[in-house]
């Protein structure tokens, strides 16, 4: 019996990674945020909940893959607005895949080259991983992902950045191919930056729903 279970997982798992191949997803989603910020010099704690919106972009093959991405929104006269986007290269398979990215994070619709409240924008690296499995033949995908926040070189001097995000993720696409797509789940990131003139400390969460389109080779092996 044991020997069955195994070989049952390992065909499972051999079948998961050959229903995969080539894929391109592309959409827009809305960021239920709820936005916690630490004022600079105070030991109080603003905080504001809205809706932001989003886009993403993924390509990826068997092995490697390139992630980009949009946020976008506005907490009214509580909190200034906020401006992110990031850019990942991916390296590995669905299970287990390396995530090497560069962001950038301004708390207004403008960024700059350099860093602190002045320039309005934040430069920083990131290193993650993410997973994603295919669910059968039922059409579901399950997506977890997690990074740590690193500072860059060419900030403004001692301006550091440190912090991490994680996401977790179910997508549905109808069945017979057709490349429509739909998605659920939850994101958590905290940021804290050490320097002047900028919060030192913030966090996002919040409920994730989006749509979008998704071509892929082979997704599952549809009846």
């Amino acid at each position: 019996m044991r020997g069955l279970m195994i070989g049952i997982a390992l065909c499972a798992g051999a079948s998961a990674l050959k229903a995969q191949s080539n894929e391109l997803r592309v959409g827009p989603y809305i960021y239920s945020a709820r936005r916690l910020v630490l004022q600079e010099g105070a030991s109080t704690v603003a905080q504001a909940s809205d809706g932001m919106f989003a886009a993403e972009v993924l390509w990826r093959g068997t092995s490697a893959g390139l992630f980009l991405r949009a946020v976008s929104g506005s907490f009214g006269t509580q909190l200034p607005d906020l401006i992110q986007v990031d850019a990942r290269v991916l390296l590995g398979p669905r299970p287990f895949t390396v995530e090497v990215g560069y962001g950038q994070r301004a708390p207004a619709f403008s960024f700059s080259t350099d860093s602190g409240a002045a320039s309005g924008g934040i430069r920083y690296g990131r290193f993650g991983a993410r997973s994603a499995l295919v669910l059968g033949t039922s059409g579901f995908q399950t997506y977890l992902d997690g990074g740590m926040y690193l500072s860059i070189v060419g900030n403004t001097s001692g301006f550091e950045i440190s912090g991490f995000d994680a996401e977790t993720m179910i997508l549905y696409q109808a069945p017979r191919g057709i490349p429509v797509y739909g998605m659920a789940g939850f994101r958590f990131e905290r940021m804290i930056q050490m320097g002047v003139g900028y919060p030192p400390a913030e966090e996002l969460s919040g409920l994730i729903i989006g749509v979008g389109f998704r071509f892929a080779s082979k997704l599952v092996a549809t009846p």
